[in-house]
């Protein structure tokens, strides 16, 4: 049945993102990851466009161009940078820097729901190749947030080995530092972004 292939890969997936948070040194994030997928509104639309293949949220949107499920999740779950959009006062989107707990929970997250559909063919050279097509180009990541990302993926693809990736993630806040200084900020003059890099939320 559907419902219990859905419910087992939401586990699967928490399971492996718990692994995840446990390395980087945020089980509690771990934990909660991912709670609102119990909702009535995410998990009956998930199960409805269950396949067990790629996440219900992509069938969703090809059958009906929106997904519900997706709405709801992402305003309640802050490692999504969807969540960190705003808008200015004339209308215009605005990105915001995703906070290093919550950035860190998403590099989990995304190994997590990789390790959850890919099964054995999950491999984390995958996931960095990944980054081309649905982080680099999208206008809705922030982008301290897109290099501390891609940071964390290439030290993460030069690890052999589980005790490799814990040293990568106990170094995940010197990287989330050094993204500041190598990110772009092409649309912000110098000023702007002075006084972001003072003020960085938290």
């Amino acid at each position: 049945m559907k419902w219990f292939g859905h419910l087992k890969t939401v586990l699967l997936h928490k399971y492996w993102v718990f692994r995840y948070a446990l390395l980087a040194g945020i089980p509690c994030r771990g934990l909660k990851h991912d709670l609102s997928k119990f909702s009535p509104t995410e998990f009956g639309e998930s199960v409805r466009y269950y396949s067990g293949r790629r996440s219900p949220i992509h069938y969703a949107r090809a059958d009906k161009h929106y997904s519900l499920a997706w709405l709801h999740h992402k305003g309640r779950n802050r490692h999504h940078f969807e969540y960190w959009v705003d808008n200015t006062a004339d209308g215009a989107l605005m990105t915001l820097p995703m906070p290093f707990r919550y950035a860190l929970e998403l590099i989990c997250d995304r190994l997590g729901a990789a390790r959850a559909y890919r099964k054995k063919d999950f491999s984390i050279a995958e996931q960095l190749e990944r980054l081309e097509f649905d982080i680099e180009p999208s206008p809705l990541v922030h982008p301290q947030t897109k290099r501390f990302i891609r940071l964390m993926f290439e030290a993460l693809n030069s690890a052999p080995d589980l005790r490799a990736q814990r040293e990568v993630f106990r170094s995940a806040k010197a990287l989330y530092d050094r993204a500041w200084n190598e990110a772009v900020f092409p649309d912000e003059p110098a000023a702007v972004r002075v006084e972001v890099l003072k003020n960085p939320v938290r």
